[in-house]
């Protein structure tokens, strides 16, 4: 599992909410990263992006700076849902 921390992180504070986002590639969620970054308590939220590989992701930390706590989890495999919702529409 991999882990990074961005922005003004300060131990003794803790988020107000966590936010988490499942990505292949930054760019995949860099729109909805500046509609979260827009609001007023950016800097009262953590970010916790699911990926299989931190490197692959691309993660721009000029982008994240202004979040309380950004961590990046890495995991084996990510499930697409697509599928079955598809299914339940039927």
């Amino acid at each position: 599992m991999g882990y990074q921390e961005g922005g003004k992180v300060n131990d003794r504070d803790s988020p107000q909410m966590s936010v988490v986002i499942v990505a292949d590639h930054y760019e995949t969620i860099r729109k909805t990263m500046r509609h979260i970054r827009a609001q007023t308590v950016r800097d009262r939220l953590e970010i916790v992006i699911v990926t299989q590989s931190a490197d692959i992701l691309g993660l721009d930390p000029a982008e994240v700076a202004d979040f309380l706590h950004v961590r990046v989890i890495e995991v084996d495999a990510i499930i697409s849902l697509s599928p079955f919702r598809r299914a339940a529409r039927v």
